[in-house]
């Protein structure tokens, strides 16, 4: 069913897209679009949303909002406009030189609906580990919704996250489920870009333990070869990829946490089921995970 499921996968992908292996999103002009509100935090995912916008070769569009104390608006709301000036100065001293566009527009709160909304019409939605005013189980519940309601993938970057060494590898968490494909066509779509190793971090369990999120399946897997097959099909897609398949039983939401210190982007999948992804896990995961998160999602 895995490997079925992942033909599909690939005859879906090839469909909406270019034969060239660099080419993951469905059209040039879908911008990378980031949140920002003034925090540390959210100008790190500025900066990490450019260079992402670089790699992609996207435009980046910024979206800035100022949060009061509890979560409202600040009574100020001029305040704003350094904020989105400093994001945008940020941005541009990162893309200097490249010939792609950087937007912006101002949001009221609450943001949860706005991003959502801009996810319809994005490549990719990148949020920072925490935000002023806001409590950190908070952020984690925004990221999370935002994993599970955008319409495109989401990444969160760590508040502490400080840019990693460019030969650090991508690590993908796959577990033999449909619901991996996304992240691993997201992964090794990365990994090319940044022309880093992509390792796969294969967890199962046995039915005792909890799986990887994302996972759609019951329980553990009789094989490990299914996953297997589906690597093999796509780096025959990104030969230029070199791929290491970790393989392991256990726990693998704290598999990834233990190894999110290595790569220089961590990545899981999801389906856009409202049950493929387990709220617990990825709001456990945003609240450890030491590098960027991406939840892919197809298009």
């Amino acid at each position: 069913m895995f490997i079925s499921s992942a033909r599909e996968f690939h005859r879906r992908k090839k469909s909406h897209s270019t034969t060239d292996a660099a080419t993951f999103a469905d059209s040039d002009s879908l911008p990378v679009v980031v949140a920002v509100d003034g925090s540390e935090s959210s100008f790190r995912a500025t900066v990490w949303a450019a260079a992402e916008a670089i790699l992609q070769r996207a435009p980046l569009h910024i979206i800035a909002f100022r949060l009061f104390s509890g979560g409202r608006c600040d009574s100020t709301w001029n305040d704003v406009g350094p904020i989105l000036e400093a994001a945008v100065r940020a941005a541009r001293a990162v893309m200097a030189g490249r010939g792609l566009l950087v937007t912006s527009q101002s949001a009221t709160p609450p943001i949860l609906p706005v991003l959502v909304a801009a996810s319809r019409s994005a490549r990719m939605l990148v949020v920072g580990g925490s935000m002023e005013g806001v409590n950190r189980a908070s952020v984690g519940s925004v990221g999370t919704m935002l994993a599970r309601h955008a319409r495109c993938s989401v990444a969160v970057v760590p508040s502490e996250f400080d840019r990693a060494p460019c030969d650090r590898p991508v690590l993908v968490g796959i577990d033999g489920t449909e619901c991996s494909l996304p992240g691993l066509a997201a992964a090794f779509d990365a990994a090319s870009r940044r022309r880093v190793e992509l390792i796969a971090l294969d967890a199962w369990c046995d039915g005792n333990e909890l799986s990887l999120p994302g996972a759609c399946g019951s329980g553990g897997r009789g094989a490990a070869t299914a996953p297997a097959v589906c690597l093999a099909d796509w780096a025959e897609r990104y030969p230029d990829v070199r791929v290491r398949r970790d393989l392991l039983c256990g726990n693998a939401a704290r598999s990834l946490q233990r190894h999110s210190d290595l790569p220089q982007l961590l990545v899981i999948g999801h389906l856009g089921s409202v049950h493929a992804l387990s709220e617990a896990t990825i709001s456990a995961l945003l609240d450890v995970v030491r590098c960027p998160l991406l939840v892919a999602r197809p298009r």
